[in-house]
């Protein structure tokens, strides 16, 4: 699962069809936000913006800080816990 929202979040540009800020303002008349639809499968809001789109552009950058995190804090355990785990019989 964790996989295939990384590949979403990271590749969304390669498959998604609508820009981050781009507006439809032909499809919502009178300005009113569009319930999901094939073309939009969430939604759009008042300028006809696709949600599915911002949803998708707002989680890269959260989801890389936690990879990220993840990163320094397994690089740091086993930094640490590397030779606890080979030296123990000499500490005895």
């Amino acid at each position: 699962m964790l996989i295939m929202a990384l590949l979403a979040f990271l590749s969304c540009a390669l498959y998604h069809p609508y820009g981050f800020d781009e507006l439809h303002l032909e499809d919502v008349p009178d300005g009113k936000p569009l319930s999901f639809s094939s073309k939009y499968w969430l939604g759009t809001d008042q300028f006809g913006r696709d949600y599915l789109t911002r949803c998708i552009y707002g989680g890269r950058i959260p989801l890389s800080v936690g990879l990220v995190s993840v990163g320094i804090s397994l690089a740091i355990v086993f930094w640490a816990a590397f030779p606890a785990t080979t030296a123990w019989p000499w500490i005895w």
